[in-house]
């Protein structure tokens, strides 16, 4: 399958630099990513889908299974607005909220409203 062959070769040109999801997370920092010669942390999630379980059970041993971290050790929130202030307090709420035993992604990325696009068609980045 497609997902055998993309995990078997991040596996294989990754595999010493993998941080695996295995250990308590509030411990990990950079200092210990460095200390450990880890420079990657490899979210995939596809490898926890129900229709995935084959190759969960039969072709990744459980090593190899600890260095492709599910999606639910690190939530990114979207926020989903164009506003700025919205932004702010959404990722100020969210951080607040935020499970400390799991890694937190903040994602300050403004989402244009079908409004912003009909009235701005020709607008860039720049403008």
């Amino acid at each position: 399958s497609d997902h055998e062959q993309l995990v078997k070769f991040l596996l294989i040109q990754f595999k010493n630099m993998l941080c695996s999801w295995q250990q308590e997370i509030s411990k990990i920092s950079l200092a210990s990513l460095q200390a450990s010669g880890a420079r990657l942390i490899l979210i995939y999630p596809a490898i926890f889908h129900p229709s995935n379980s084959h190759l969960r059970n039969t072709k990744l041993d459980p090593v190899s299974l600890s260095y492709l971290w599910p999606r639910s050790l690190c939530p990114t929130p979207w926020p989903d607005t164009a506003s700025t202030s919205k932004l702010r307090l959404f990722l100020d709420n969210k951080l607040r909220e935020r499970n400390p035993g799991i890694f937190f992604i903040s994602q300050g990325v403004l989402t244009p409203d079908w409004k912003t696009i009909l009235f701005h068609p020709f607008s860039n980045l720049d403008a």
